[in-house]
């Protein structure tokens, strides 16, 4: 009901470009399906090997591991004697879903997350496979691994340096990297499996700075966020209003409605609507050109944050990568 209440209710809405556009079927059928079979309004250049090199880094630390498994689970299978009792629902049901994602021209990296449940059932059945041989290999890789995950939390908090600072998450973040280094003492193992224990409490280390530490200062230069919550705080029940500046975030964690200001960045005449403006520097401009009279609430530092670059990471240089947007108020 929403979708045909959005979309189908409002045939003179332009969508992609088009009007008459069904929400209903887009959401359910272009937006889905037919981006494998490339006839739907979202397109974009093919790589048909996105979804291989994605798990690279998207299954770390267990990604080379995974794809030996999957070498050996197909070996092992396709011999005769070992065809029907061979499971092949993990296998098949992956690497089909991974082919159809592959033909799409609209690719997105979480569309693995989906196969992830059945790649981790291969890599686990793999490891308890090998569980019994000390394989130099896999030890020194898992190893390698370590050494390059516990070096990013090291070099972000170098060279990235985020403000937010909590005793008990590196307390917690101690602990960890304390138990890594003695686990061969506590437990065991050969050394194939301790590379492997170490590589996931490595990654269990990385991911908890990641989302202790880094995104949440990270989440600061998205303006739209802070935006939001600066107009949540102190002008509750007061609309928000975007012009040319369309920020997804600012729309979504705003309490109160968020209005279109028009298609101008700033009419001639002045604001036509009152609120709480989230403008950048052009509108801000035009503001001033006209003479309107507006209260200015606080100036934001502006980055894509899904974009990530060196130069924005690097501390010393990341100013001159941010830009800049203005919460103002209208009466």
């Amino acid at each position: 009901y929403s979708l045909w209440y959005q979309f189908d209710s409002h045939p003179e809405k332009t969508v992609h470009g088009r009007t008459g556009v069904s929400g209903i079927r887009f959401f359910l059928w272009e937006g889905q399906l037919s981006r494998i079979a490339d006839t739907g309004m979202l397109k974009e250049k093919k790589d048909h090997i996105f979804y291989l090199h994605t798990l690279l880094w998207a299954f770390l630390p267990w990604s080379i591991v995974l794809f030996t498994a999957i070498i050996d689970k197909i070996r092992t299978g396709v011999k005769k004697q070992g065809m029907l009792q061979q499971e092949w629902f993990t296998l098949t049901g992956s690497l089909l879903a991974i082919l159809l994602f592959s033909l799409a021209r609209f690719q997105l990296p979480y569309y693995t997350n989906v196969i992830f449940p059945f790649l981790a059932v291969i890599t686990a059945a793999y490891i308890y496979k090998i569980r019994e041989t000390s394989s130099r290999f896999f030890s020194i890789l898992q190893s390698g691994f370590t050494i390059i995950i516990l070096a990013v939390p090291v070099l972000l908090q170098v060279f990235y340096s985020p403000a937010v600072s909590s005793y008990l998450v590196f307390i917690v973040w101690a602990a960890l990297l304390a138990l890594l280094i003695v686990l061969p003492r506590l437990v065991k193992l050969n050394k194939t499996l301790i590379a492997f224990c170490r590589a996931g409490l490595a990654i269990l280390i990385l991911n908890f700075y990641l989302n202790q530490l880094f995104y949440p200062d990270l989440l600061k230069y998205q303006s739209g966020t802070e935006a939001a919550f600066i107009a949540n705080k102190n002008y509750p029940g007061k609309p928000g209003v975007y012009v040319s500046l369309y920020s997804p975030a600012f729309e979504f964690y705003l309490e109160k409605e968020a209005l279109h200001g028009g298609s101008d960045p700033v009419p001639d005449t002045g604001a036509v609507l009152s609120g709480t403006w989230y403008i950048n520097e052009e509108e801000l401009g035009h503001l001033k050109t006209n003479g309107t009279k507006y209260e200015l609430i606080k100036e934001l530092p502006h980055f894509s944050v899904t974009q990530l670059s060196l130069k924005f990471i690097n501390k010393k240089t990341r100013d001159k990568e941010l830009k800049k947007r203005y919460l103002v108020r209208m009466q």
